[in-house]
C-alpha cells in the first residue's frame, strides 16, 4: 500500500479512484493525524547520530516523499534538522523520487 505518497495510499486503502474527491477528504485527516503524531513511533536508525556528526563538514541532503510539513516536524522532533542543508520533500518539485528531477534540482547551483 505504500510507496507512491499519502495519495495512493488512501486511495488504495479505500478502494477509491486515485481522483474521486472522498480521497480528499480521508486524506485530510489522514495528514492531520499524521502531523500530530509523526514522531509517535519514529526514532532514527542505530547509528545515524553518529554517522552524520562523522559526516558533518559535507553538505547533506534530504530527500523524502513525505510531505513538507510532516518532514520538517520529523526532523525537527528527532533533532536532526540542523544536520541538513537541503531538504526536498513532496510538493517542492513536480516529481517525488526516485526521479533524476531531484539531483537535477539540487545540483543545479
Amino acid at each position: 500500500m505504500v510507496g507512491d505518497g499519502a495519495r495512493w495510499l488512501i486511495a488504495r486503502a479505500t478502494e477509491l479512484a486515485l481522483d474521486d474527491p472522498a480521497v480528499d477528504s480521508v486524506l485530510a485527516v489522514y495528514s492531520r493525524y499524521y502531523e500530530a503524531h509523526a514522531i509517535d513511533a519514529t526514532r532514527p536508525m542505530p547509528g545515524v547520530n553518529h554517522t552524520l556528526a562523522q559526516l558533518a563538514a559535507l553538505p547533506l541532503a534530504v530527500c523524502t516523499n513525505k510531505p513538507r510539513p510532516t518532514t520538517e516536524l520529523v526532523l525537527g522532533g528527532l533533532g536532526l534538522a540542523h544536520c541538513f542543508d537541503i531538504v526536498v520533500a513532496a510538493g517542492d518539485l513536480p516529481k517525488l523520487k526516485p526521479d533524476c528531477i531531484i539531483l537535477t534540482n539540487i545540483f543545479r547551483d
